[in-house]
């Protein structure tokens, strides 16, 4: 594994970066080339120095290993109610809101990664659809 930056966010901007450029010239011509060079190039002083392109975007990310998550997960599975009703909708958000916080916590400044954004946001979603009154 390549030396990568400790910080996360650095880890993302510097995976997010390349990403973009690699999309941007997989078009294959010289415009696209040049676009993707200019991605390459910028980067925020304030991120600290620039670590350069990694050489495997899939090795900025470590996995997270929750077992305990993971076996709560299956057990959830094989335990979860009718499809499309409340009590699976209940289910589905304790689930959010017991390991959003364990797989994506937020940093010292109270920022939240995208995906805890999403998984928030559904939370949210579900818990107002359940406290909603029944439609007829």
């Amino acid at each position: 594994m390549t030396d990568l930056p400790t910080n996360h966010f650095v880890r993302g901007a510097q995976a997010c970066r390349e990403m973009m450029a690699r999309f941007v010239e997989s078009g294959g011509t010289e415009a696209e080339r040049n676009i993707a060079s200019s991605i390459r190039a910028n980067w925020h002083p304030g991120w600290g120095e620039d670590p350069g392109a990694p050489s495997d975007v899939a090795a900025t990310w470590e996995p997270s290993l929750h077992p305990e998550g993971e076996a709560t997960a299956r057990r959830f599975r094989r335990s979860t109610p009718r499809r499309g009703s409340k009590a699976e909708l209940r289910r589905v958000v304790q689930m959010i809101e017991r390991w959003a916080p364990v797989t994506e916590p937020v940093n010292a400044l109270g920022q939240a990664s995208f995906p805890r954004a999403l998984m928030d946001s559904a939370s949210d979603t579900i818990r107002a659809f359940l406290r909603a009154p029944t439609r007829s």
